[in-house]
């Protein structure tokens, strides 16, 4: 998972409209990132990004 896909999640957390429903994707996302690798997001990782294939 890339760390920005973190970071908009965490978005959605502070954006969240009752401290119910921003505890459980909070929860969620305790979950998510305790299973899955977080990837950080570089300066190679954003040239990668420009193209499907990785090639810049």
């Amino acid at each position: 998972m890339a760390a920005v896909s973190v970071a908009e999640y965490r978005a959605g957390i502070e954006l969240a409209n009752t401290p119910v429903r921003a505890a459980d994707r909070e929860s969620a996302l305790v979950a998510i990132t305790s299973m899955v690798e977080v990837l950080e997001y570089t300066q190679g990782t954003a040239g990668a990004s420009r193209s499907p294939t990785g090639a810049g």
